[in-house]
């Protein structure tokens, strides 16, 4: 009982992740995380993910400015802000899309994730 109940709270995580992906993302990044073309970079598969994971939150709430090189390609697309967003949904999206596309990275925590948006928000 107790590993289905873990297995069913883990799977809400990620299907509460996936709508906020699809609601907040998608639109630019696309379903897949393929991003558009030369417009917009990837997440799926992007050595900028992995590279500057530590950055990630900051860049989420905080959104992108300026010129970025994801996978051999320039970007210079702005990404906005998402400064509403709890930490709470953030948890959420952040283990989501490294549930999907990038499974050897653990799972993050709430408490983590407030910490970094809280000295995102400090900037």
């Amino acid at each position: 009982m107790a590993s289905f109940t873990l297995i069913q709270c883990e799977s809400q995580v990620f299907t509460q992740g996936e709508r906020l992906y699809q609601s907040q993302c998608a639109n630019c990044h696309m379903e897949e995380g393929q991003g558009l073309k030369r417009l917009i970079p990837p997440v799926a598969s992007s050595d900028y993910y992995v590279a500057h994971y530590s950055d990630l939150v900051c860049n989420i709430v905080n959104g992108m400015k300026g010129e970025i090189i994801v996978n051999g390609t320039t970007y210079n697309e702005e990404m906005p802000s998402a400064k509403s967003m709890t930490a709470t949904e953030m948890t959420n999206l952040i283990n989501y899309m490294n549930h999907k596309w990038y499974p050897d990275i653990e799972i993050v925590t709430m408490s983590d994730i407030q910490d970094q948006m809280d000295s995102c928000l400090d900037k």
